[in-house]
């Protein structure tokens, strides 16, 4: 007979599941654990205990002052990271699509030989099926850096970006320092390097180690 379709929320696979114990602290810890209840229109990376494992080795204390609840808001936003609209097949994606995040960053779909990554997280159980959301398991938490505009008192400076000819990424923003060029020679994405500055407000990158 064919599989039962799964008619529970994510939040009730996830819990059951038993290996996104920390994602979930955080989702409580949020208070958005709404997200994986009713949205069926949702795709979410939900890193796994080992992703947040990892990030503890390589950042010690990262996670435990996200959940401090002076930080709920940066927690919030970090965890926004984690979620796309849309419901995102790992067939669906290809090789270096930009997907906007419901935190208005930029996640780097990349596909090779070892499978497909979201920015720094390798998809490691793909598409489970739940009653709401979507879910891909990574094995990396996707931690990002929101770059902030020295011309604004240090503002949260939104960057959008998209593909471009021969596979970079063109970022786009808006700000009030002429001389902004993401801290110049700074990458807002692990693994990839500047090839050019077209303006104060325009920047591209590319994979690290391609060539155009």
């Amino acid at each position: 007979p064919p599989p039962v379709p799964e008619t529970r929320p994510a939040l009730d696979v996830l819990v059951s599941d038993g290996r996104f114990t920390v994602f979930l602290l955080a989702l409580k810890a949020a208070g958005y654990e709404g997200l994986l209840q009713t949205n069926k229109n949702l795709t979410a990376f939900v890193p796994t205990d080992a992703a947040f494992a990892l990030l503890d080795q390589s950042n010690p204390g990262k996670l435990e002052t996200l959940l401090l609840p002076e930080n709920v808001d940066t927690l919030r936003d970090q965890l926004l990271g984690h979620f796309a609209a849309g419901v995102r097949t790992e067939a669906s994606f290809f090789n270096l699509e930009v997907v906007n995040s419901l935190a208005k960053v930029p996640l780097i779909v990349r596909i090779n030989a070892s499978g497909t990554s979201i920015n720094s997280g390798l998809i490691v159980d793909a598409d489970i099926q739940t009653g709401s959301a979507l879910v891909q398991a990574v094995d990396h938490v996707l931690i990002f850096t929101r770059q902030t505009d020295p011309g604004a008192s240090g503002t949260q400076l939104p960057v959008n970006a998209e593909l471009g000819a021969n596979g970079q990424v063109r970022l786009t923003w808006t700000s009030s320092a002429s001389n902004f060029i993401v801290q110049r020679r700074q990458t807002l994405l692990e693994g990839w390097s500047p090839i050019s500055e077209t303006s104060a407000k325009s920047f591209e990158v590319q994979p690290t180690g391609k060539t155009s």
